[in-house]
Formats: structure tokens, C-alpha cells, sequence
């Protein structure tokens, strides 16, 4: 709630159904709607994609994104009716997390991450590059400033010559594994800059995180899978689009004007 904004629809004094949004870059993510299901079918779910076409324009984001259980064929329906369009599947992963080491390890663990220099903190222009790959329209340098400023951290990996090979933005949750949101490769070497990372939240005292990685990127999906990630769920991305920028509003406006 923090960091985005809500919005509830009231049936006979309770609650029908909600929706949570946060901003990403252009995109505005709903990492929940939900509706009674003892009471579908009543319009809720069409007032609350309504509330969010409303924030989507006066954010003048790009497009609005969630992630849907594709085997919830009712629920999936029902998204369809309000426009949201289906996109490619993800897959939600757990990944790190294996047995603490022993006792007797423990200390010298401990002792090598601290002699080992923190890598130097990524750029904005770093995080960007590494950002335009995965998507276009992701723009990290505001939120993950914003995410940080909750709590959350930045690890990140290095090559020796100090080029980012990856980093990850890492948010503690209230039980479970700590929550991923922010995971970036270098596409040219998904696997050893995944080790490299890995490494570094190890080293970092971070253990397990829970995280969603679009199943079409293949690459990054099997060095996961290789890294010793667990798959957990399928989920399908869908996206409402159809938003006109700012500036195009503006040239309309003036036109009028002329």
C-alpha cells in the first residue's frame, strides 16, 4: 500500500473485492484483484479494471500488467471479459536455499565473504542496459530506488574487469522466502553471471527468494533450473493495453485549439 495505491468495491457493507497496484517504470502492476467468488458476476470485477484504466491514464503508464493462474479457467474468463489480453507464460520459482553449512564452516564462510569487497553499487544507465534486453518499456532506475528506500536490497555480480554480469533486487517477506521482484542477466552469459549472483547473495547472507521468470526466456529459465531453482507454479502474464501518452493528448488539445 505503500507504494502504489488500492481500491475496494462495498457490496451490502462488505468487502466484494480489491485491487493492489504498484508502479513498474511505464507499466502498472496489479500484484492482486480478486473478487468474492459468492458474488462474480455482479460487475465488481469490471468497476475495479475501471478504477485501474483511471490510475493507468493519470500515471500515464504504457500498459497494465498481472499474473493470472492460468488453471483457474473462471477467473481467467472473467479477466478476458474486461479486456485484459493474455500474454506469455511465466514460471514462479524458489530458487537457492539448500542446507546451512556445518558448524565448523560457518566462521570461515563468514570470514571470506567479509574479506571479499562488495561489488561496486550498479548505475542507473547500468541497470537500464541490462533492463532494455529483458523489456522495453522497464524502466528500474525509480522504482527500485523506491524499493530500496522500503527495505529492500541490491546485490549485485561483477566480472573481474568490473562489468555488471547481473543483480537482483531482494524484499524480506513475513514468512517464506524472501521475495525477488528484480532479476537482471547479461544475456550473453546467463549462466556464469548466475552463478556469479548466486554466489553473491550467498555471500550477502540473502538465502532463498521467491521469484517469476517469463518462460520465453529460455536461456535464463534453464540456467534457473540449473542453479538448483525449484519450479513452483505456471502462471500466464496478461497485460490492458490501448492507453494514448500524454503527449500525444497534448498535440490533440492543441490541435483543438488551432
Amino acid at each position: 500500500l505503500e507504494s502504489g495505491a488500492s481500491w475496494a468495491v462495498d457490496d451490502s457493507g462488505s468487502t466484494a473485492g480489491l485491487v493492489l497496484v504498484r508502479p513498474w517504470g511505464r507499466v502498472l502492476c496489479a500484484p492482486l484483484l480478486a473478487v468474492d467468488p459468492a458474488r462474480r458476476g455482479r460487475g465488481h470485477g469490471r468497476r475495479l479494471v475501471a478504477a485501474l484504466r483511471e490510475e493507468a491514464l493519470r500515471r500515464d503508464a504504457r500498459s497494465v500488467g498481472l499474473e493470472a493462474d492460468p488453471f483457474d479457467g473462471e477467473s481467467l474468463a472473467a479477466l478476458l471479459r474486461c479486456g485484459f489480453k493474455a500474454g506469455p507464460p511465466a514460471v514462479q520459482l524458489e530458487w537457492g536455499g539448500g542446507e546451512a553449512p556445518p558448524a565448523d564452516e560457518e566462521a570461515e564462510v563468514e570470514l571470506e565473504a567479509n574479506d571479499s569487497p562488495a561489488p561496486e553499487e550498479p548505475s542507473s544507465e547500468e541497470l537500464s542496459a541490462l533492463a532494455s534486453a529483458l523489456d522495453s518499456a522497464l524502466v528500474p532506475d525509480e522504482w527500485v530506488a523506491r524499493r530500496r528506500a522500503a527495505g529492500a536490497r541490491l546485490v549485485c555480480a561483477r566480472t573481474e574487469a568490473g562489468s555488471l554480469l547481473g543483480a537482483a533486487l531482494v524484499e524480506a517477506a513475513e514468512e517464506g522466502p524472501a521475495r525477488c521482484p528484480l532479476l537482471l542477466l547479461d544475456e550473453s552469459e546467463p549462466f556464469g553471471g548466475l552463478a556469479a549472483l548466486r554466489a553473491a547473495l550467498d555471500a550477502s547472507g540473502v538465502g532463498a527468494v521467491s521469484l517469476v521468470a517469463p518462460a520465453r526466456q529460455s536461456d535464463a529459465l534453464r540456467a534457473l533450473l540449473r542453479e538448483g531453482a525449484r519450479v513452483e507454479a505456471l502462471r500466464l502474464r496478461l497485460s490492458l493495453e490501448g492507453f494514448p501518452q500524454r503527449a500525444d493528448l497534448r498535440r490533440a488539445v492543441l490541435a483543438s485549439w488551432r
